[in-house]
This record gives C-alpha cells, structure tokens and sequence, in this order.
C-alpha cells in the first residue's frame, strides 16, 4: 500500500503524472489530486481486487471521454474544497466493502465542491420544434417522433434556459409536465393527460352535441381528446347536461367516434422551442404469461442487450387480490431483469418473470453509461453522500442518467444510497459538458437517475435510497428508485420537486414528501408495489401542490401525518390495487378531482359488499377521538360525488337517499362509525337522533347510536367517583333493530347535563366485522337543552355533517319543535 500524489495532470495510469514513481495500482493504494491538476481514469487503470483506499480530489479526477473506463474504490472517494469528480458516458465506479466501513463517493462540507456526472440519455428523448406552446396546447410538433409510440409515457420540460439571478425560484424550473401519447400524426404527438377520467365512452353524437357514458367526469371548458388518426377529435367543452349525459362542445365531431374512450387534453403551462420531450417509460402491447422470458413493447428504440429494465408488475397481474411487492414481504417478486435479446419490438429476457405481465405495462430502461455500483452485489455496500453546505451557492451538482446499481448501507441514514443536500448551481462549471444541461445560479440538476438498491434488509436505512435532504431550488426528473426503506425522500428546503419520477418495491414509503415550502411542486409521479404509496407532510404550505399522481398495488396508499394546509392542494390523484387505503393521522387530509380504489377481489364499495379500508385508530373510531376522515371530494371525477375513508369503514354520499352509505372493514372489528365530536356546556344535556336503513341483504350485528364521553371513550370507569366529577365516564347508546330493514329506523338517546363542560362523541358506529353489507345513515341530528352561550363554540366541534351552520343547529327538549326564524324580538 502506497500513497500517490500528483504532480502534474496526465491519464490516471501514466506513472509522470504521479511523479515518475509508479501509478497507484496496488491494494488499499491512495491518491491525491493536487489542485490545478486534471487526472484523468483512462482505459489503463490497474484496478486492484478490493479497490483503492480513502483518496482525495483537490483539482479535477475526470473519466476519459469516448472510453469505457472503471475505477475501483475500498474506501471513500472525497472530493474536497476545490475538486471536482467528472464522470462522462462510459464510465463505471465500483466500490467494494462492508456496510459499516462506510465505502462511497463523498462531496465534504467546504466551498467549490463540484460532482458533475452526466450520462447520454437512458431513454429516448427528443426536443419541441419551432413555436410557442401556451396553455391549452392540443399537441406538440417535435423534431422527431421516431422513437416515440402510442401508450407511452413523456415528459416534457426545459433543460435549455439559463438563469444568472439570485431568486431561488424561476419560471424555467416550472415547465414540467406528463403525458401520455394518445396518437402520432408524422412528427406531432397528440396525448392525453396523465391523470383524468380514462373508462367514459361515446355513445351518440349530433353536430356539437356529444353523448357519453358518464358526463359527470368532466367540467365545461375541460379539453378532450377522442378517436385516433382520420377520426381524431379535439373538442372543448362549452356546456354540460349532467342529467341526459350531453357534452356540447365547440365544433362537430368529424368521422367515426361512437364507442371511443375520452380523455383530457390540453398543456396546463407554457413550453417553447428546444424545450426537451423524453420519454419515461414504453408499454406492453400484449400480455406475457406467469413464467414467460418475453415481452412486447410499443417502441424497443434505446434497448440493448444487457441492459437492466424495469418490468412493472401491475396489481391483480396474477389474481384479484395481487398486491404485495416490497421487497421484505415473503412474496416479493425481483422486477429488474436483464435483456438477452431484442427482436423488433419483442424483448427476451435473461430469466422467467415470476409473475404475469399485463397489456399495457410500464416497461423502462435502468441501464446507463454512467455507472456507479457496488462490485460484488449484495456482498458490497456503497453510498453517494454530498455534505450540507449553505455559506454560497458556489458549489456545482449535475447528475444526469447514472445508474446506481445494487446500492445501499445500513450505516447510517446519510449513506443509505444517493443522498444530496446543501446549496448548489450549474454555472461558472470547471469543466466543460458533454450533455445538455442549462446554466442556473441557483439549484442542482438531477435527471434520469436509477437507483436500485440490493433487495435485503442490510441494504437499506430510512430516507433512502434517493434523499433530496435540505437540498435548496433543485428539482428530481425523470428518476426511478427500487427497494429500499424509502424510495424518493424529499425533505424540507424551499423552492424544489419532483417531477416524472417512479418508485418500486419500498419497505415503507415509496415516495416520501415532508416539509417543503415555498415554491415546491411534485407531479406526474408513479409508485408500484410500495408498502405505503405515499407520504405527504406539508406543514407550512402547499406551495403549487402535490398533484397528477397515479399509485398502483401497494399496502397502503397514502399516509398524512398532520397535513395542515398542505391538504388543500392534492389533485389528480388515480390510486388503485390498495390493500388497506390511507392513514390520515388526524391531519383532515383530502384529495380533489381523484380517485381511489382498492384491490377487486376483497369485499368492496363500488360491488356492495363492504371494505379493506384500515386507516388510522383515531380516526371516526367510538372509542377514540373522532377526528374527521380522509376525504376525497368530485371522487372518481365525478362533480358530485364525495367518499369518505376512515377506520375500519369507507363510506359515500348518496344523494338519492340523502344519507351516506357506510361500508366496514370485512375482516376486523372494533367500532368504526359516522360520529361527530360535540362541545357540550356545563348545565346542558344532548339528546341524539340516528336514522339507518340497513343494505340489502344484511345479517350482521345492528348498528348503535352512541353518546360517549371523550375520555376512556366507552371503558368501564376506573375510579370510584360520582356522576358529577370531571372524571367520571359516561355511555349510552341503541341498537338498531331489524326495523331498519324496509325503511329508515330512528334512534335517540340523552345524556343528562352535568355541572361541568364536557367533550362527547356522538353518532352510529358498527361493532362487527359481520355487518359488512353496511347500510344508510341519515346525518345524526344534535339537540342541546340549551344554546351556545357564543354561536362560535361551534367551531370546537368536529363535523362529518351536510349542514351548513355546523353541527349543532337545534335546541331544546324535542326533535319535533318548530323553532321561529323570523318577526321581531322586544
């Protein structure tokens, strides 16, 4: 083991650049980049076995452009104040140890540290022809389509404008969007949007009127999308008929349309010419059997042999209750493969996909030629870590298209994978590009980074493998994580995002969103076979929203632990293959214009037959606080439609019966229910009134109308003390009988005033898994034997009512009173 120095720059294998001594060659050898030299990792490099022991770059250590070149590491590559780490297409870092050896490449904490990997493009890309491209865009002129095909999934975005200010948010970091190809007309695409309505059908058509199957999935002015080629449609909605089904729209439908799918259409930000369009993902275009070693896609362009790919692995692929895929549970099926052969547009795999590939799955290319892995997999561990740095934003950060290959250390958080923080910039760079990427003053780039770490426990930590952790004005594109803790984490700081992004067979969140502000965005982004889908903590602000996010075949779908206003901007969101639905932790978290279902084969809403729906204990339990529930509103895009997802129980508005329809948890028990939280004043009794109509078909235990006091909910007491002590407990309910069965039953029951102020629970609750069927609920009406002394003390109270005025809008001693609105008081 020796120590190499530079003395002047040179190829990394030539013995005068070291000094004329030898070049470092030998085991646990190190080496040191002088500042002012430039050493460059040539096709020459004597690799030891293990790798080369902690080394130090001050100037600049840059792999030979145009070569396949690989440097071997044992230890921590540190680029120090000054240095810079240049990896171009063909090179290939490899690093060998164990976890807590803490082996990996390492930005230190200091001034002018500069890690600039840029890769060619892992999936084809092209750029917007000529023009402008406002809002509401119907299509998008491209210089080529070539390698583009319907189905697939694009980005658009601007990698070209340059930016010298010193606002930490601009409009070029704010032109991201997602598509998919509904049709390619020579060099125009025409798409459809990532997230919207995607089972209405045409089903008549007379000049500008246009009959659908469910017109209550759009809204006037929307634009749509139908038919292909010479029957190609793009219409704008001026008008809806919800009652007859009836969009009128601007211009007559022109050739064949009945029986086409409608979609929405139509740029919701403003592209120019140059601005990049590149392609996230392909799909199957046929379905390949459990156990096949082949699959077919719309458009192979960019695949080569050797290359990894991701195969995704849809929910229900293999049966109606398929969902598990995180890489701990006993079920996980690997879907990373290896291609051994291309034909056409038929790809052969290197072995068997264990589970069946559906038509229309997401197929992508993990394989770059920038590469950093660890050179045993599974045996070694290996780690990018860049240090918080905040003095200036002198620092240079560029990772485009690297694919960090069987990644991952259980160490440390920090080095639980690529881990990037601090302030940084793509200008006044050392060292000139290969690739396009703009020149900001303000912000890292990542682009098109794979992160696949190896799937076992000893691999991973929390937060991994991707962190964006503090990591100032700097957007993700276009990148995929699998397994790992955490997918994608993005962690406080202002002004950054996520864009186009995939994540695939975490341990806990796919995708995990906690605590930026500013101007954050986060769209057009996919999970698969995740525990939870996602995790969204917006304690400060929503910035410009968590939105157009589709989720597929994971545990749970969504965790909101305290949304805050963070609630009020989550849009566009298609989840379906849920397990066990969202864990709202008493944030009142809700989603807009989304939808959200669970796995077919359980019992489930939409066929009458109950809910997987889990969800938080706290949340409209009986026994617990009865916070609100995860509220979807316009759920499954419909304008009126409202569901609620809450513990143990999912329920919708039913606007024919005026009531919600309240489904339970199939397959566990407790007390899941409609109940509010009630403010009740001392000296004051409550008197409650429940209306319930069972389903069809019920058989199951009778559902309770319940006042219970908020603490110990319905424990026995555990004190001796008198019914007028703060700490005494208080209960009383009834069943409901099978009265209900034909017609609307009614329930009451009093709780008499106390000499002190008192929180209670109030409402209809189910205490069995066997009432699954569920039935109807009249909103439960609240009679106080005395007003508000303050109208406003309403505000206390936790309401899951219709009304307006809040939850207590009666008073007195009967439901039947007629209270006077009018005349005048003396």
């Amino acid at each position: 083991m020796a120590t190499y120095t530079s003395t002047q720059s040179g190829n990394f294998s030539n013995a005068a650049t070291w000094g004329g001594g030898g070049a470092p060659s030998a085991e646990g050898d190190v080496f040191n980049i002088t500042a002012g030299h430039t050493v460059t990792i040539d096709t020459g490099v004597s690799n030891p076995t293990n790798g080369f022991a902690d080394s130090n770059i001050y100037g600049i250590l840059q792999s030979q452009s145009g070569q396949s070149n690989t440097l071997r590491m044992n230890g921590r590559l540190y680029i120090q104040s000054g240095g810079t780490l240049h990896l171009r297409a063909g090179a290939t870092i490899e690093i060998t140890g164990t976890s807590p050896d803490q082996h990996g490449i390492w930005g230190e904490n200091a001034t002018n540290v500069n890690i600039i990997m840029e890769g060619s493009d892992g999936m084809p890309s092209t750029t917007l022809a000529a023009g402008t491209y406002n809002e509401k865009t119907t299509s998008l002129p491209v210089t080529s389509a070539a390698n583009f095909a319907v189905g697939e999934w694009i980005s658009v975005f601007d990698n070209q404008s340059s930016y010298t200010g010193t606002t930490e948010y601009y409009d070029a970091n704010f032109t991201d969007e997602g598509f998919w190809i509904h049709d390619i007309s020579g060099n125009t695409l025409y798409f459809r949007h990532y997230t919207g309505p995607e089972d209405v059908t045409v089903e008549d058509y007379s000049g500008t009127t246009l009959r659908v199957s469910n017109a209550k999935k759009f809204r006037p002015t929307q634009q749509i999308i139908f038919g292909t080629g010479s029957n190609r449609n793009i219409k704008t909605i001026s008008s809806i008929n919800y009652g007859n089904n009836e969009l009128t729209i601007d211009s007559s439908v022109t050739g064949t349309a009945t029986g086409e799918y409608v979609y929405l259409t139509g740029t919701e930000k403003i592209h120019t010419a140059g601005d990049k369009v590149r392609k996230v993902c392909t799909v199957t275009t046929a379905a390949s059997s459990l156990s096949s070693n082949q699959i077919v896609v719309a458009n192979a362009n960019l695949f080569s042999i050797g290359d990894d790919i991701w195969v995704e692995r849809r929910s229900e692929a293999d049966g109606s209750t398929d969902y598990a895929g995180w890489y701990s549970s006993s079920n996980w099926k690997d879907t990373r493969r290896t291609i051994s052969g291309i034909s056409g547009t038929t790809i052969t795999l290197d072995e068997q996909t264990p589970y069946t590939v559906v038509e229309g799955a997401l197929v992508t290319r993990l394989s770059r030629d920038v590469t950093v892995k660890c050179t045993t997999p599974g045996t070694d561990y290996g780690f990018l870590y860049m240090e918080q740095y905040t003095s200036n934003w002198d620092r240079n950060l560029i990772l485009k298209d690297v694919y960090f290959k069987d990644f991952g250390n259980d160490d440390a958080n920090q080095y639980t994978g690529v881990t990037l923080r601090g302030y940084h910039s793509t200008d006044n760079l050392p060292v000139t590009l290969t690739e396009q990427v703009p020149s900001r003053s303000r912000g890292a780039w990542v682009e098109g980074l794979m992160v696949h770490v190896w799937p076992d426990s000893t691999h991973q930590r929390d937060w991994g493998p991707l962190w964006s952790y503090d990591l100032r004005s700097t957007f993700f594109r276009n990148c995929l994580t699998m397994h790992g803790d955490d997918g994608i984490s993005y962690y406080y700081e202002p002004h950054g995002g996520l864009f186009n992004c995939i994540v695939t067979g975490a341990d806990n969140y796919g995708l995990r969103i906690e605590g930026p502000n500013g101007v954050c965005e986060f769209g057009y982004l996919y999970a698969s076979r995740n525990y939870y889908q996602y995790r969204i903590y917006l304690p400060y602000d929503s910035g410009r929203g968590v939105h157009n996010v589709r989720g597929d075949s994971c545990h749970h779908s969504l965790q909101h632990p305290g949304m805050h206003q963070g609630a009020l901007n989550c849009r566009n969101f298609m989840i379906t293959g849920t397990r066990y639905g969202p864990i709202d932790d008493n944030s009142h978290g809700f989603l807009q214009y989304s939808s959200h279902r669970f796995l077919s084969g359980l019992p489930n809403a939409e066929a009458g037959t109950g809910t997987a729906m889990a969800g938080s204990y706290r949340a409209q339990n009986a026994r617990q606080l009865a916070q609100r529930p995860f509220r979807i509103i316009e759920d499954d895009f419909e304008y009126d439609k409202v569901r609620l997802l809450a513990y143990n129980s999912e329920s919708y508005w039913d606007a024919t019966e005026n009531a919600w329809r309240f489904f339970r948890r199939y397959d566990s028990s407790d007390n899941p229910g409609l109940v509010e939280r009630v403010y009740v004043p001392a000296g004051v009794s409550l008197k409650a009134r429940g209306e319930v109509k069972l389903a069809p078909g019920f058989s199951g235990t009778y559902p309770i109308l319940t006042i219970t006091s908020e603490q110990l909910g319905p424990y026995n007491n555990p004190l001796t003390v008198g019914a007028d002590s703060r700490f005494a407990n208080y209960r009383v309910d009834s069943a409901f009988t099978a009265s209900a069965a034909s017609d609307y039953e009614s329930k009451s029951v009093t709780l008499a005033a106390i000499n002190y102020p008192r929180t209670l629970i109030v409402g209809v609750f189910s205490s069995n898994s066997n009432a699954a069927e569920g039935y109807w609920v009249k909103p439960t009406k609240i009679l106080l034997s005395e007003p508000y002394s303050n109208p406003a003390m309403n505000t206390i109270n936790n309401s899951m009512s219709y009304k307006s005025g809040g939850i207590v809008t009666e008073v007195g001693t009967s439901f039947d009173n007629k209270t006077r609105l009018g005349g005048r008081l003396s």
